[in-house]
């Protein structure tokens, strides 16, 4: 019978600490690979081996990484590979590619890490700090690889805690339904190389729940081979509904068809060093509905639509949603909108707030939509009668925008979603953003004298080199029913 290799999504896993070289937990050096039968995944059924990976302490002996591979994309798809290990202090990485080397380039720029060539098919660089990295050999961001350097793991739970739930490395399937009802007070724990392979985790009217780890939640198994089929199952990785005081940190997504994460009216969320990898129509990273005081915190999503989606009501979740920070985080769209605030509210009542919202310290790899309704690297869109209020956008570098606008702040009626209009959007801070590349147009406007864009500043945005101080320094074009509008350095 003829064997399929799935998504490879079982690590070589080490971790560097004090001058040593040795496994994340425990002594010794471990390489895992899995095989299986009858893969529901046909478009991987060949393991891509476009990359070696190799790790040492600085002088030290080399260990090599196993590499696992994802879909991306939607209009354009690729396979990208991924390898991840823990380390504190210092790091030596060799990345060797299967073709010769032409150009290379290390993502997010800001970090500046320099690399020397090896030869003609391998580049070695140092790290000295957690980070998480493209790599990009001869401009191919459809199949480069993702390197995940994390932070030593703290706060591992006991598994013979009667409220924890752990899996030991391996490949691990959900029966049944697929899903992973979570109680609360449980604790789910995913070590290196533990794979779920699930259709999701439930969070349902539960509190005190903590899903962590270094291990993989993968939905592979109900993955359509057509990244736009509407009709395929509805997987996502973590579904919170009604649900108080979650923790979600460490782990990395896989090939969900839906959201990475979503919450619906949920209160106290905390989101950390998770990963996500999506190629669906609909596969958004982290969206929130009716949420309140929800903390992100590097996290790196690259998703086949919206990474950040801010809403209000929608379906059965109620309330305004206030209090949401997301920092020190890599967003790349490679559809989409990196970050989306506003459209959705109960529109049939007055709508709802979304009020006090921080995007701050994010490196935006990618902003590609070809579609003008849905431009905005960081966009506002006002939709079903809410208010958008209070929110800063801070500290953050747009490295690439193919298709698409730097800021999209808008109060306005999209045909597909509202039945109605936004109310209004207010107090917006625009600081320390930069974007370098083609010009792009960006758009700041109402909707008309009732419903405007007010007490908007836009200060030190800086675009090819230059500081906007007037809108045409930037292409932005304000539209009417736009009021208080404030450039400056």
């Amino acid at each position: 019978m003829k064997v399929f290799l799935t998504v490879l999504l079982i690590f070589c896993v080490f971790a560097i600490e004090a001058g040593k070289l040795e496994e994340g937990r425990g002594p010794g050096y471990m390489k895992n690979e899995y095989n299986i039968s009858n893969s529901s995944t046909p478009f991987m059924s060949d393991r891509v081996k476009n990359f070696s990976v190799k790790v040492r302490v600085p002088g030290g002996e080399w260990r090599e990484a196993s590499i696992c591979n994802a879909r991306i994309g939607l209009r354009q798809t690729g396979v990208v590979s991924i390898a991840s290990f823990d380390f504190s202090g210092k790091a030596e990485v060799a990345v060797g590619f299967k073709d010769k080397i032409e150009s290379a380039r290390i993502r997010p720029l800001r970090h500046k890490i320099p690399y020397s060539k090896i030869n003609d098919n391998e580049i070695s660089f140092m790290l000295d700090r957690p980070v998480k990295l493209s790599i990009e050999f001869n401009g191919d961001t459809l199949n480069n690889l993702h390197i995940f350097a994390n932070p030593m793991e703290e706060n591992v739970p006991d598994p013979a805690d009667g409220k924890v739930i752990s899996y030991k490395p391996g490949i691990h399937r959900i029966e049944g339904d697929g899903f992973l009802k979570l109680q609360s007070g449980q604790t789910l724990y995913l070590p290196y190389g533990a794979i779920l392979k699930t259709k999701g985790i439930i969070c349902d009217k539960v509190e005190d729940v903590r899903i962590c780890g270094r291990g993989t939640i993968d939905m592979g198994d109900y993955m359509s081979e057509n990244p736009s089929d509407q009709k395929r199952p509805n997987s996502q990785g973590v579904c919170a509904t009604f649900a108080k005081n979650i923790t979600i940190e460490g782990v990395m997504f896989l090939n969900p068809n839906h959201y990475t994460i979503f919450l619906g009216q949920c209160d106290k969320v905390k989101i950390k060093d998770i990963k996500s990898f999506s190629s669906s129509v609909w596969a958004d990273g982290i969206d929130c509905m009716s949420t309140k005081d929800l903390d992100v915190d590097d996290v790196f999503l690259r998703t086949s639509d919206d990474c950040i989606a801010i809403y209000g009501h929608r379906w059965n979740y109620f309330g305004d949603t206030r209090n949401i920070s997301v920092k020190n985080s890599v967003l790349w769209a490679d559809v989409a909108h990196p970050v989306l605030i506003g459209v959705h509210g109960l529109h049939e009542k007055d709508g709802d707030i979304i009020e006090n919202i921080l995007i701050d310290n994010i490196d935006i790899l990618l902003h590609d939509e070809i579609i003008g309704q849905y431009h905005g690297a960081l966009a506002i869109n006002a939709g079903d009668g809410n208010i958008v209020r209070n929110v800063a956008f801070s500290n953050i570098r747009i490295e690439e925008i193919r298709a698409g606008q730097i800021l999209n702040i808008r109060v306005f009626k999209n045909e597909s979603y509202n039945p109605k209009p936004g109310r209004r959007i207010e107090n917006v801070l625009v600081r320390d953003v930069s974007y370098s590349g083609p010009e792009k147009i960006s758009e700041i406007s109402g909707y008309d004298d009732e419903r405007m864009v007010e007490k908007l500043t836009i200060q030190n945005l800086v675009v090819n080199g230059r500081t906007v101080l007037k809108p045409e320094d930037a292409g932005i074009r304000i539209g009417k029913f736009v009021k208080d509008i404030n450039f400056s350095r």
